[in-house]
């Protein structure tokens, strides 16, 4: 999701949340934080990749996803 990121300069975490949940339908919003809270590329501080990783795929298990 890094990728997405920096190809778009106007386009946040936040936002980037948003559109995780569009193409992740099962999910609720208790994944939104971990997004939020993630280190990209733009943000000085938060959780790492290996973090945030483990953190969405625990998330997609407990929605039904087979990750």
């Amino acid at each position: 999701m890094n990728g997405i990121l920096e190809k778009s300069e106007a386009l946040d975490k936040y936002e980037l949340a948003e559109i995780f949940l569009e193409k992740f339908d099962l999910l609720d919003s208790r994944v939104l934080p971990v997004i939020w809270k993630w280190k990209t590329a733009k943000s000085l501080r938060g959780i790492s990749d290996e973090a945030f990783d483990e953190a969405i795929i625990m998330h997609m298990r407990s929605a039904g996803y087979d990750v």
